[in-house]
């Protein structure tokens, strides 16, 4: 089993063995994935561990990601970067691609229950607004992922609506 603690996919040459018993002093996301020689990688699993943080009365989403595909000059879609193209308000960003990065997301209802465990696709959503510094983000439920649905009724006024392709945040 290897691991990680900071949003990366576990890697089997660079991530940390588990070998003992984490330590968890403040909040973290933790990443872990099974490897053996001569058989595929095994699912990634996340958990969010919330430590000293004010209690929740509204659900609670945790997107978990390899920092380079949000923070890279290059490669990340929520920077200006190196790599732009032209966007909906002249601005030459990375943000302005039409790029879908892998990433993982938890979703915790108001009681602090976990209700959604998947990996998904995420990308940058609005026009102009991507130019901001809060930018909104399209969560895709995908197979190339794993579940093509997210599968709770997340929106408590539309009880008959269980399963979702995307949510928008």
């Amino acid at each position: 089993i290897k691991y990680t603690t900071w949003g990366e996919e576990p890697d089997p040459s660079t991530s940390l063995p588990y070998s003992r018993p984490l330590n968890i002093a403040y909040t973290m996301v933790v990443k872990n994935k099974t490897f053996q020689d001569g058989y595929l990688p095994g699912e990634t699993y996340a958990n969010t561990y919330f430590l000293n943080e004010h209690h929740f009365t509204l659900p609670v989403v945790s997107v978990s990601f390899k920092p380079a595909y949000f923070y890279d000059n290059t490669i990340g879609i929520h920077v200006v970067g190196t790599n732009g193209t032209e966007g909906d308000c002249g601005s030459m960003a990375n943000w302005n691609q039409d790029w879908e990065r892998s990433a993982y997301l938890e979703y915790f209802d108001e009681n602090g229950i976990k209700q959604i465990s998947q990996p998904i696709g995420v990308k940058l959503a609005g026009g102009c607004t991507r130019g901001r510094d809060q930018k909104s983000l399209s969560l895709y439920a995908r197979s190339k992922y794993g579940d093509s649905d997210f599968d709770h009724p997340v929106f408590k006024q539309k009880p008959d609506i269980t399963r979702y392709k995307s949510l928008l945040l």
